[in-house]
């Protein structure tokens, strides 16, 4: 009898530690491009949040001409927000090391 005891004893504690639910996978990002409305390149500029405007997933039609000039617009994997959480410690050198930035504009 004692031995029936615990056996359900253990069974019932180790049933109060299993879960049915499944981990929740990530979730996926899809590319979005974002406009910069900032004045200049400057750290200021380029981490100021009102400065980036969500242009969807298409690949945007925008005419930025010069390749030497202020940002025009980048891909991110991810939506205004986390691009927003992304950029607000980074500097132009950031953006163009790790390839976001698309063109640039005059």
């Amino acid at each position: 009898m004692l031995a029936t005891i615990l056996v359900v004893s253990v069974a019932l504690a180790a049933s109060a530690f299993k879960t049915d639910k499944q981990p929740k996978e990530a979730a996926a990002f899809q590319d979005h491009y974002f406009r910069f409305d900032g004045d200049d390149n400057s750290n200021a500029e380029i981490q100021a949040a009102g400065n980036w405007v969500d242009l969807g997933t298409t690949p945007p039609s925008l005419s930025c001409e010069e390749t030497s000039g202020i940002v025009c617009y980048v891909k991110y994997n991810g939506d205004l927000s986390a691009y927003q959480s992304y950029v607000s410690n980074k500097t132009i050198t950031d953006l163009q090391t790790a390839g976001i930035i698309q063109d640039y504009r005059e």
